[in-house]
């Protein structure tokens, strides 16, 4: 028998190991010569020892033949890792302990946009003076720092007296500051008549109660912009209507998306929130001194703006944005405290907000876990 060999080397693949293989190929019974049985045995004989010679060698007939293998592709077994899974922190979570004088409460993490702890966050109350916020929003996108807005007896008229004076004149941009600070009713009307006056399309026949609804009007659809989907306004201050109507209305969620959305897109309107008081002078030359309601502005570090809001049907409100540190600002909203209790409710938060970072909850249920921290 002669073995069927390539003429040469060139032909011949080689695996990528370099080692040579080959495979033993019968053909059909018709195509093989007849041989004797000497020679049949004698073959047999040297098909065993090729088989036994050659790794993967198969012998199914008489007759041997090479045959060079197909290229092989090379399966690659990737390395794997054993993580072991998560762990929670072996300390208490900080907003299980939690107590508030609150009705509504609500928690936000600007730096994720995830809610780190809610409390009936989706429920509408009244805002009261958190109604604010909006106002110095609209007036800041709709009109020039500087337009000088007259404060008219008609804005005087309004509830509470924060000491402006008839036919006095002010910049928009330090109205805003002063109305922002000591939450000044007659300063928001005036800033809304003004402010409406200028976006108004029929502006001279207009009394000054139309223009402020104009501007009210802007504030809606700004809320729906913004994606407020729970808020209301019905004025620029926020006080009472007639008809036990609430001049603003909305949830704990959504004055949190409100201030984040101030904070980073017109922080300048509360920029002044922070200072526990502040000295003014109208465009008259008349100097004011602005003492702010929020009793922490001044004293809680990593303060970065803040509001508060009272009236007998929506309690005690506020709302501040705070840096919890290496510029990581966090909202925090509660609606439906009592004037003073508030401020404490809001500083309870902010300890176990700061708790719930350094403690390591904060890694554990959001960056490692890889899932929003759990409504608490």
């Amino acid at each position: 028998m002669t073995d069927q060999t390539p003429d040469n080397n060139e032909n011949i693949l080689l695996p990528e190991d370099g080692l040579e293989r080959h495979t033993l190929v019968v053909p059909s019974r018709d195509s093989v010569p007849k041989v004797s049985q000497q020679s049949h045995r004698k073959d047999s004989v040297v098909a065993a020892v090729i088989a036994v010679l050659v790794t993967g060698a198969v012998v199914t007939g008489s007759v041997v033949t090479w045959q060079t293998p197909p290229s092989i592709e090379a399966m690659v077994v990737a390395p794997y890792v054993v993580v072991e899974a998560p762990t929670p922190p072996q300390v208490a979570h900080p907003y299980d302990s939690v107590t508030l004088r609150a009705h509504s409460a609500v928690v936000y993490d600007l730096a994720t946009g995830a809610v780190l702890y809610a409390q009936r966050e989706d429920i509408v109350r009244p805002l009261a003076s958190l109604t604010k916020v909006m106002t110095g929003l609209v007036a800041h996108e709709e009109a020039n720092p500087d337009t000088q807005v007259v404060i008219t007896p008609y804005a005087i008229e309004t509830e509470g007296d924060s000491g402006l004076l008839v036919y006095e004149r002010w910049s928009l941009r330090d109205l805003i500051s002063f109305l922002m600070m000591t939450s000044s009713n007659d300063g928001a009307e005036a800033v809304a008549a003004s402010v409406g006056r200028l976006i108004s399309s029929t502006p001279s026949v207009k009394t000054e109660y139309e223009l402020v609804d104009t501007f009210v009007d802007r504030m809606n659809t700004r809320a729906r912009d913004i994606g407020l989907t729970q808020t209301r306004f019905r004025n620029p201050t926020g006080l009472d209507e007639p008809g036990s109507r609430y001049g603003g209305e909305g949830t704990a969620k959504d004055m949190a998306l409100l201030l984040a959305y101030v904070w980073e897109n017109a922080p300048s309107t509360m920029n002044d929130t922070v200072l526990n008081e502040r000295v003014f002078t109208s465009s008259d030359g008349f100097i004011h001194v602005a003492n702010n309601t929020n009793i922490y502005a001044g004293t809680k570090t990593g303060l970065l703006a803040s509001k508060t809001g009272f009236t007998d049907s929506a309690g005690g409100n506020l709302g501040v944005v705070y840096d919890a540190g290496m510029g990581h600002p966090i909202v925090i909203v509660v609606l439906g405290s009592t004037p003073t209790e508030r401020f404490a409710d809001v500083a309870h938060l902010i300890d176990a907000t700061n708790a719930y970072i350094s403690t390591g909850w904060y890694e554990y249920e959001y960056t490692i876990a890889g899932s929003t921290p759990g409504v608490r």
